[in-house]
C-alpha cells in the first residue's frame, strides 16, 4: 500500500533552460532488496520496461534500450550498496532528441522504520521530453515490482501522470504523447 509520500508528483526545478527532476517515496522493504532491484539488470528489466545492462562498479558501463529505440548510456559514477548508486545516462542526438541528452541520474537509499526512503534525481535536463512523468511511472512500476504486484501500463500511466508536471524550454517534443 502507498503512503501520502508516494501520491505525490515529483519536483521540477528550472535554472538556465536546465532542469533537475527529483521524487522522494517511502518504500516499505529494506535496503538491501530495493537496492537489488535498482542494480541488477533482470530485476531493473522488470519495472522499467526497457533492456539493461549493469556492470556493478565505480567505472562500470550502464545502458538500457527502452522503447521504440532509445539507448541509454553512461559510465557508474557511484556505486555504493546498498545507498547511493548514480550513473550517466546520455542518449546521442536523434529524430525525436536532436540535441541527445547527457544527464546524471541518482539512487539514494535510507533506512526507515517502515522500509527504505528513496530519493532519485536527475540533473542537467535539457528540454521537455517527458523526463518527469516517466520517472513518476517508473518509480510507481518499482514499488508495484517490489509488492509483488503486476506493474501499471507504462503508457496510460505517463499520459494522466503527465499533467502534473511543468513545460519547459519545449524544443523537443515527446514520443509518448
Amino acid at each position: 500500500m502507498s503512503t501520502n509520500l508516494n501520491n505525490q508528483a515529483g519536483r521540477v526545478d528550472i535554472h538556465n533552460n536546465r532542469a533537475t527532476i527529483s521524487f522522494t517515496r517511502l518504500l516499505k522493504h529494506p535496503p538491501e532488496k530495493v537496492w537489488h532491484a535498482l542494480t541488477t539488470p533482470a530485476e531493473f528489466n522488470a519495472w522499467y520496461s526497457g533492456t539493461a545492462k549493469i556492470d556493478p562498479r565505480v567505472g562500470g558501463i550502464f545502458e538500457v534500450i527502452t522503447g521504440p529505440g532509445f539507448h541509454w548510456t553512461g559510465k557508474i559514477l557511484t556505486f555504493d550498496t546498498p545507498r547511493c548508486f548514480e550513473y550517466e545516462h546520455n542518449h546521442e542526438p536523434c529524430n525525436v532528441m536532436p540535441t541527445g541528452a547527457e544527464t546524471i541520474v541518482r539512487w539514494e537509499l535510507t533506512p526507515d522504520p517502515q522500509g527504505t526512503r528513496l530519493h532519485f534525481s536527475q540533473t542537467r535536463l535539457k528540454s521537455n521530453f517527458g523526463f518527469a512523468p516517466a520517472m513518476h511511472v517508473f518509480l510507481e512500476r518499482l514499488e508495484s515490482v517490489l509488492d509483488g504486484v503486476a506493474p501499471a501500463d507504462f503508457l496510460t500511466r505517463f499520459r494522466e501522470v503527465t499533467p502534473l508536471y511543468p513545460v519547459w524550454h519545449a524544443d523537443e517534443e515527446s514520443p509518448f504523447m
